[in-house]
């Protein structure tokens, strides 16, 4: 079931991306400054807990530049840890910026915002899962490989919070993948 949930959030964001081709151009907020490229990027994750237990899981994100520097990127995810037995997937988004677009090295920052589930079954294996607010804040490195493709290298922030007012939740993200850049300024 999880890894069910997890290949209908890439298949979802992969479809995503492809209806917002070249065709569709929203309007820039930058008169004249018009980018409308855009990347998708799948990433391994090795996540590290508070309590630092360690777990592992994937990353998938679309995102679309209004501008040469900033864009708004959608974002999936799903960790897992065996040794607490600790689940989480989120759905978030929000503003990115990158840096040096046309270079082979580029940077890029990201804040996202949205929902999350998490589930810590170490007290008890009936314990349902929780349901909050999540936000991500990190960035990282892409380094372009051949064409469109570039190897991505990514850290990251998360902080949940469950809605019925439970614990907080944070954890450290390290991620290694690939993106594929398209559109019309695609590196």
């Amino acid at each position: 079931m999880r890894q069910r949930s997890a290949l209908l959030s890439v298949v979802f964001l992969i479809l995503a991306a492809s209806a917002w081709g070249e065709n569709a151009t929203p309007p820039s907020p930058l008169a004249g400054a018009s980018d409308n490229s855009n990347e998708i990027a799948v990433s391994g994750a090795v996540m590290l807990r508070h309590e630092l237990n360690t777990g592992t899981g994937v990353d998938a994100a679309i995102t679309h530049y209004f501008v040469r520097n900033l864009g708004f990127t959608a974002d999936a995810d799903l960790m897992r840890s065996n040794y607490l037995d600790f689940r989480e997937y989120g759905f978030r988004g929000g503003p990115t910026f990158r840096l040096l677009p046309e270079r082979r090295l580029q940077f890029f920052a990201h804040g996202l915002f949205g929902y999350a589930r998490f589930k810590d079954t170490g007290t008890g294996s009936a314990r349902p899962y929780e349901n909050g607010f999540s936000y991500v804040a990190g960035g990282g490195a892409d380094v372009r490989v051949a064409g469109p493709i570039s190897a991505r290298m990514s850290g990251d922030f998360e902080h949940f919070t469950a809605t019925g007012g439970a614990n907080p939740t944070r954890l450290l993200r390290f991620g290694f993948g690939l993106k594929y850049s398209f559109g019309n300024h695609a590196h």
